[in-house]
């Protein structure tokens, strides 16, 4: 399933495994549209181009999983305020960390906002 085409430049995971074939085999995983699409955006955060350059090259590599959760939501024309942040923080820390453990624990919200997030 494929809601939008992502060349194979972008990689998911080291060794140049596409980020392309990771996010089809990822939703194939699961019978549920709902799930489906979920899985479409999951990774979206690794099109980041800090993300690309260390992916294979040792470096850090930024917290992708929020932006995933931010388009599924404005894709499926949720409305989204400040106060629902918090809502949204709390319900994508706990799907990453049953359905896509890799993701790793969430970082706090606050961090986005100080001077070494911007840039």
């Amino acid at each position: 399933m494929s809601l939008f085409e992502i060349a194979d430049i972008y990689f998911s995971h080291p060794d140049e495994y596409p980020l392309s074939t990771h996010i089809k085999n990822i939703a194939a995983s699961f019978n549920d549209p709902t799930h489906k699409r979920a899985a479409a955006f999951h990774d979206l955060g690794k099109l980041n181009d800090i993300f690309q350059k260390n992916i294979n090259n040792g470096g850090a590599l930024p917290f992708h999983a929020l932006e995933g959760a931010f388009f599924f939501l404005l894709y499926h024309n949720t409305p989204i305020s400040t106060a629902g942040l918090t809502v949204i923080y709390q319900a994508v820390q706990m799907i990453l960390n049953g359905l896509f453990p890799s993701h790793g624990t969430c970082i706090s919200l606050l961090s986005f906002s100080t001077p070494s997030r911007i840039g």
